[in-house]
């Protein structure tokens, strides 16, 4: 694939509500000492998506579409062991391929003590996403306005 002259620009622009979950994540990126915030957000964005975007694009050969999914699966995994350790999981919570067995894991293990609060903390945690995506739905898209300008 030749790599073109032009440059692509894109602007970006988060909005969230204060106190939401998504507002703490900006924040804890923008505080994050290891990487700046565009650079994890667009190293998370390409693990996800690029070689599907440049697949669907049909101008790469089989051989750059299988070295971008191996790029992406070894950020994928290695975010994923990330998550093991500051989890405090010991790998038997993430062998199923069943998110709300992940979810209620999760849950026990933030709340050990207290078993009824790990259950309504996984009943309102379905209930955002639930409304997060009735939200978006409604509104014919994701229901977030994403944004990269001006952060840092």
């Amino acid at each position: 694939m030749t790599i073109q002259s032009e440059v692509c620009r894109s602007q970006l622009h988060f909005k969230f509500r204060q106190g939401t979950p998504d507002a703490y994540l900006v924040q804890f990126l923008r505080d994050y000492p290891l990487a700046p915030l565009k650079e994890l957000i667009w190293e998370a964005t390409c693990a996800f998506w690029l070689p599907i975007a440049c697949q669907k694009l049909g101008q790469y050969t089989e051989s750059e579409i299988l070295d971008l999914s191996l790029k992406s699966r070894y950020l994928l995994e290695k975010q994923l062991d990330y998550l093991k350790q500051e989890m405090g999981m010991t790998g038997r919570e993430f062998e199923s391929n069943e998110p709300e067995k992940w979810l209620k894991e999760i849950a026990k293990k933030l709340s050990e003590s207290d078993e009824k609060n790990a259950e309504e903390e996984e009943f309102e945690f379905k209930k955002e996403l639930t409304r997060q995506s009735e939200e978006a739905s409604s509104s014919g898209g994701t229901g977030i306005v994403y944004s990269l300008e001006g952060l840092q």
